[in-house]
């Protein structure tokens, strides 16, 4: 089931002031909406983190 979850960017903490652009953040959200894993920043380029993160996740069931 695909849920829309009405946030802003901000909300997500995913919106720099600076510079009024949004960030680079990866989130892995569980099948219940819960945020499970957060990789912020240029780190979020780097998917080897996001698959442990999503790895661990499957293996928790």
């Amino acid at each position: 089931m695909i849920r829309t979850l009405a946030l802003t960017l901000r909300q997500w903490g995913a919106w720099d002031d600076t510079w009024n652009l949004p960030k680079r953040i990866t989130f892995v959200v569980d099948r219940t909406g819960h945020v499970r894993y957060v990789e912020p920043g240029t780190l979020a380029i780097e998917t080897d983190r996001t698959l442990d993160a999503l790895t661990k996740l499957a293996r928790a069931k």
